[in-house]
Formats: C-alpha cells, sequence, structure tokens
C-alpha cells in the first residue's frame, strides 16, 4: 500500500478493473496514479465518495476543530492522559 501524504485528489475516473487518479502535489504539480482500489479519508466532501456514487447519510458536524503537527524547542516530560466515558486520568 502506498499512502500519499499532503496530496490532494482532483479527478477520479472508474473503470471496470482500476481506477486513475489525477492528484495535486504541495507543491502545485500533478500527476496520475493507476490503482486497483483508493481511499477517501476525507468526511462528507470525499471526492472517492462522489465519484462513486456514495451517499452521505450523516449529519454535518457543528463543531470546529483545529489539527497542528508541531515541535517542541524545550525538554518535556511524557504524560500519558486517557478520556473515558467516566472522565480523565493520567
Amino acid at each position: 500500500m502506498d499512502i500519499q501524504w499532503n496530496t490532494e485528489s482532483i479527478a477520479i475516473e472508474q473503470y471496470p478493473d482500476y481506477i486513475d487518479v489525477t492528484l495535486r502535489q504541495l507543491d502545485g504539480s500533478t500527476r496520475r496514479l493507476r490503482a486497483v482500489w483508493t481511499a477517501g479519508c476525507d468526511g462528507s466532501h470525499s471526492l472517492v465518495r462522489e465519484k462513486s456514487v456514495i451517499t452521505f447519510s450523516g449529519a454535518p458536524y457543528e463543531h470546529v476543530f483545529f489539527v497542528a503537527d508541531t515541535e517542541a524547542t524545550v525538554t518535556m516530560t511524557p504524560v500519558k492522559s486517557y478520556l473515558t466515558t467516566i472522565g480523565c486520568s493520567t
């Protein structure tokens, strides 16, 4: 399996035995990839879901979340924390 990071699927063409996917790289360049299958992990607006004519039966989620990859510049103590239905423990 080849996972494409920092890449956006901008077009998908389906054929009986394979798919052609056009990808846009982080630098703006594009390339085509042929595969037997693909996975769209981008929620209700998934290009893969749309091109596969799979309806979205869920409801929109009203909360906004931010995800960031960061790198600490100071020494930090490792901490493990677990969130369960009865609260949070460390």
